[in-house]
């Protein structure tokens, strides 16, 4: 089989295409069918389908693979290439959920073959290298970011001063025992936190002078929630893996993964014994600055321009009712079994 190394290639680009767009559209499927609440068990859900990118590049079965064998799908009798969606049970602990082409002889093969088979294998090539030097490209281009980054960093911990402000006890403690600095600042406009391994909290100097005690805090505490939750580890991993597939659209997950960990950290806040009043204050208070902020990769900023709206409104609202136990016990038992199918499930991939 000619370029066959190019095959590979085209089959890594187009399947994760594939296969992304396939779990995404089962988790959210998920999402809405048991009416998941809990922001922070949403933003787990929708994390697996970018795990799942890394996940299936070691899943490939290069022995069933029909090209592997010498065998063109395309030039098989009719009627012996078979659409496969099924759910098998391996066992008795690995459901497992599969969805490509077979031929009736057993093996697999995929869109990216009969697209490679039909374009020839001089288009196939081209098609390759352009993948290798595209991925390449974003991952320098990334890396180029990164390093504006920590230029940014470093400039801003220059005109930064540490906060010597009051605060309570409780708060104080745990900013002590997760080694988490408070600095002010006169150059960013909006409250943000950086580094999950030495996190530092940014709060602008204008914005501490309006503020009460208790929306400071609120402030405070929502921050701490994303160094707590790993969501800055969460989102160095997405950056990363956004920069390695680059050809896959996948920021409309990513900006409702996003607005799932403002949601939960607003929740936090709540349940750290802050009224919920003094944070959708905090928020529309820093609102005010965020048309002249600059957003930077690698930072949890308190407000972004979609959602800052919608989290107000979600604080301000009356508490929607609540599911029994029972209820929420089945929910949530019956997500994690889907998240396992989908997970380990095998989509358009030989």
């Amino acid at each position: 089989m000619e370029a066959l190394w190019a095959i590979i290639v085209m089959n890594v680009g187009i399947n994760s295409l594939l296969a992304f767009f396939s779990s995404s559209f089962l988790i959210l499927i998920a999402l809405k069918l048991l009416r998941i609440q809990e922001a922070r068990w949403q933003a787990l859900c929708l994390l697996l389908p970018f795990i799942k990118l890394l996940f299936d590049l070691s899943s490939y079965q290069f022995s069933n693979w029909a090209l592997a064998q010498q065998i063109n799908p395309l030039t098989c009798p009719e009627g012996t290439r078979i659409l496969s969606l099924e759910l098998i049970l391996q066992g008795l602990y690995y459901p497992f959920c599969y969805a490509g082409l077979f031929l009736e002889e057993g093996q697999s093969f995929t869109v990216a073959d009969i697209l490679c088979l039909t374009i020839g294998p001089t288009w196939t090539i081209i098609g390759a290298l352009l993948f290798i030097i595209g991925t390449g490209a974003s991952l320098g281009y990334g890396y180029w970011h990164y390093h504006l980054f920590r230029k940014w960093r470093e400039k801003l911990l220059e005109t930064s001063t540490l906060y010597q402000g009051r605060l309570s006890s409780p708060l104080q403690t745990n900013l002590e025992k997760q080694k988490i600095k408070i600095y002010a600042t006169p150059t960013q406009q909006i409250p943000c936190i950086t580094g999950q391994w030495r996190p530092l909290i940014f709060l602008p100097q204008t914005l501490i002078q309006e503020l009460t005690q208790q929306e400071l805090e609120a402030i405070i505490v929502h921050e701490m929630a994303h160094v707590y939750k790993k969501d800055l580890f969460c989102n160095t991993f997405l950056f990363w893996v956004c920069h390695l597939f680059w050809w896959i659209p996948i920021h409309f997950i990513k900006k409702r993964l996003e607005l799932a960990q403002e949601y939960a950290c607003d929740r936090y806040v709540i349940q750290n014994n802050i009224e919920s009043r003094h944070l959708a204050n905090a928020l529309y208070k820093a609102s005010c600055w965020l048309y002249p902020h600059q957003k930077q990769i690698f930072v949890k900023s308190l407000i972004t321009p979609c959602n800052t709206t919608k989290r107000i409104q979600t604080l301000l609202a009356p508490a929607s009712s609540s599911y029994s136990k029972i209820i929420k016990g089945v929910q949530y038992t019956m997500l994690i079994g889907w998240m396992i199918l989908v997970f380990f499930g095998k989509f358009w991939t030989f």
